[in-house]
């Protein structure tokens, strides 16, 4: 709830403070953020860079332990005396961090910045994290699986953009795999409990 309230709060000062319009840089400093680099495009080479990071310190560094921990049962955290607050905090700056820097490379590969697209992003980010197998209620997850179930959204997005399809069938489309998703996912943890 804390995400999405300061999710609102940001987007209507942004849009307060650019009066809803489209923002356009004046010069050309960022070309380089959606140049080619060794025939991929550099935002590329910048999400397997962070995806690699941050698999490494979720399952490598006692921060990361202690974000799956906290994930999966906040009172456990209390109780062994980790600091939740300090481990909370971080993970929200680090989500931050993360979609500034998307924010970036998509201002840069469109040219402009837009408030215009922010819900679908929104929803394709929750998908993503939902088909990787990360759950809602926290604890388990992996950035790699995410990442792959954000290969498998774009795909079935691209996929249907190609074949035509209206805007109210893909969305559709994308809440009926989401369910799926989200089935499999709690019948596969069930079964690991029994």
């Amino acid at each position: 709830m804390i995400t999405i309230a300061f999710g609102a709060l940001l987007e209507g000062g942004a849009n307060w403070a650019t009066g809803g319009a489209s923002v356009y840089p004046s010069g050309r400093g960022f070309s380089w953020l959606h140049a080619d680099l060794l025939g991929l495009p550099v935002p590329v080479y910048v999400l397997v860079a962070c995806v690699v990071a941050a698999e490494l310190a979720l399952r490598r560094t006692r921060l990361g332990h202690e974000l799956l921990l906290v994930g999966e049962n906040r009172r456990a955290g209390v109780a062994a005396g980790m600091p939740v607050a300090r481990v909370v905090t971080i993970a929200f700056a680090v989500a931050g961090a993360c979609a500034a820097l998307a924010g970036v490379l998509l201002g840069a590969f469109n040219q402009n910045a837009t408030l215009l697209v922010t819900g679908t992003y929104n929803y394709d980010a929750v998908a993503a994290t939902l088909v990787g197998g990360t759950l809602i209620t926290g604890g388990h997850g992996s950035f790699a699986r995410t990442f792959f179930g954000a290969v498998f959204i774009a795909a079935v997005s691209d996929m249907m953009l190609l074949r035509g399809y209206s805007t109210g069938v893909q969305a559709l489309i994308k809440g009926l795999v989401v369910f799926v998703a989200i089935v499999i996912v709690y019948v596969s943890r069930r079964r690991e409990h029994t």
